[in-house]
């Protein structure tokens, strides 16, 4: 059995990997979108991002197989047990071939229908092209990927983070030198995106390759034993409820471009591309802090009582509100110099917009830890009809107040979706895992949610009263004020929280690790 050292010592080194990771691709992908938008249009980015959410639709096709394969993991990598480890790789293996069959067909089913889903993208060149390019980069992710699980569920995925960031990395530079090269070519988003699909083959063949030497057994899935008809039921259970939870979640986060495309145009589409590319890289680096955690809970539910696993479990969501706290707010008072700085004033969107969009995603984070702990503790089926009542709720509301209120409507209907599972994810939680009321839950939920309104709406409030310099000048002045504002405010609120000071051991005794 994992011991807390060696939980401690795993979660840490995945963190830092991924963190060294993010940061770089992260930066580097920045640059790439400067030139990008500098050189070619919004609208092809536009493009970019009204197919990636169509694919995430199709997505749907996978139906949480992967996360039902890495819990049932869980328990023979920690029994040492190879024989049921194969088993369990063959059965992956075999569902991905067909996931990816399938997503090849329901995607090329969608070629007719793609003209009706844009709204300014009609005149766009090599239109059915470009999508079936995104289209063969998901298909290629489902043929291959599914050797990653193993490495994720024995928490070694920090062995795979030199290989991801070689070929991310490898791949900005080389789409950047394409759009120096051909910006003039009508044929230079083919070969953009043509880099992207190679480099995601070559990636997924070399990761393969490793992981065959650092695991033998994925060598020998051909002769595995198939998997007992108890077992599949097992797997089938969770992979029903993990279903609703995957129409939910792909329903939630893979509309909204379609409905800016459909109720806006294809142009805003490419400017909301801007920020929503900001957020999914800092939640990516800010996640990294809890998402690599589960596989650790995990352990920890098997080896320790509710009162401990509870006590972890709010020192995780401390640091989880400050985590999110302090980044909503850089994000809500740096979002217009940054983008004024990076690609012009013209590509800014209007401040209720962009609170929206900055809530919207403190709230998602605020129940990341509370998925951690359902993801470690098995609980799919607990609450398997909330992500349908959310995504119900996220479709009605976008569609009827898009239609009103444009794009701040749409993102209305996103954030009053996600409180949904805010609200429904710790009455599962706790009485399961903690034996204990959730209502302990929402007391500092609600108060975190205060402290952050405070550290993002004052430093924005000050930054209103000074003169307004260059884009260069005022995103500097905005990042010392959110600092200083936001650092106080959060000193103010928490000096006396009995999590602050373990939170403080706890990064101390890590990096001191």
């Amino acid at each position: 059995m994992t011991g807390n050292r060696s939980r401690t010592r795993l979660s840490l080194l995945n963190i830092l990997s991924g963190f060294a990771n993010r940061f770089l691709v992260s930066i580097l992908k920045l640059l790439g979108r400067v030139i990008f938008f500098r050189f070619l249009s919004a609208e092809l980015y536009g493009v970019s991002g009204l197919f990636g959410n169509v694919l995430g639709l199709l997505s749907l096709a996978e139906l949480g197989v992967g996360n039902a394969i890495t819990f049932s993991l869980y328990s023979p990598i920690a029994e040492g047990n190879e024989e049921k480890i194969r088993s369990l790789m063959a059965f992956y293996k075999k569902a991905y071939r067909i996931i990816a069959l399938s997503v090849l067909g329901l995607g090329l089913a969608l070629l007719p229908f793609l003209p009706s889903l844009t709204n300014g993208g009609e005149n766009i060149d090599h239109f059915y092209l470009i999508y079936l390019l995104f289209l063969a980069n998901t298909v290629i992710e489902y043929l291959f990927s599914y050797k990653r699980t193993l490495a994720n569920a024995a928490q070694e995925s920090y062995r795979l983070v030199p290989f991801t960031t070689g070929f991310e990395a490898a791949l900005c530079l080389v789409q950047i030198g394409i759009i120096f090269l051909f910006h003039k070519s009508p044929y230079c988003f083919l070969i953009y995106l043509s880099a992207q699909t190679l480099s995601i083959f070559f990636q997924n063949l070399v990761i393969n390759s490793y992981l065959d030497k650092k695991y033998p057994l994925l060598r020998t899935l051909s002769r595995a034993p198939a998997l007992e008809q108890e077992e599949k039921s097992g797997i089938f259970v969770n992979v029903r409820a993990l279903m609703m939870h995957k129409f939910g979640g792909v329903v939630v986060s893979s509309t909204d471009n379609l409905l800016i495309s459909k109720l806006v145009d294809l142009v805003t589409v490419g400017l909301y591309s801007n920020y929503s590319a900001l957020i999914t890289s800092v939640s990516g680096i800010v996640y990294l802090f809890v998402g690599n955690t589960t596989s650790s809970f995990g352990n920890l539910i098997a080896a320790e009582s509710p009162k401990k696993r509870q006590k972890v479990f709010f020192e995780m969501q401390f640091f989880s509100r400050a985590l999110y706290g302090f980044s909503a707010a850089f994000l809500l008072n740096l979002f217009r110099p940054f983008i004024s700085f990076a690609y012009g004033e013209e590509f800014c969107l209007s401040f209720s917009v962009v609170a929206l969009i900055v809530a919207n995603y403190y709230l998602l984070g605020m129940t990341y830890v509370l998925d951690v702990v359902k993801s470690a503790a098995g609980l799919y089926d607990k609450d398997k009809f909330v992500p349908l009542l959310q995504s119900a709720v996220n479709l009605a509301v976008s569609i009827v107040l898009g239609k009103i209120l444009g794009l701040a409507g749409i993102f209305i209907g996103t954030l009053v979706s996600t409180l949904v599972p805010l609200i429904s994810k710790p009455v599962v939680v706790f009485p399961a895992v903690f034996a204990s009321s959730p209502f302990s839950y929402f007391k500092p939920l609600f108060f975190g949610i205060g402290e952050t309104a405070l550290m993002c709406l004052l430093p924005y409030g000050i930054s209103l009263l000074l003169p307004q310099t260059s884009p260069l000048g005022d995103l500097a002045v905005s990042f010392f004020i959110t600092a200083a504002v936001a650092g106080g405010i959060f000193l103010a609120f928490n000096f006396r929280n009995p999590h602050l000071p373990a939170l403080f051991h706890r990064v101390k005794h890590l990096l001191k690790r």
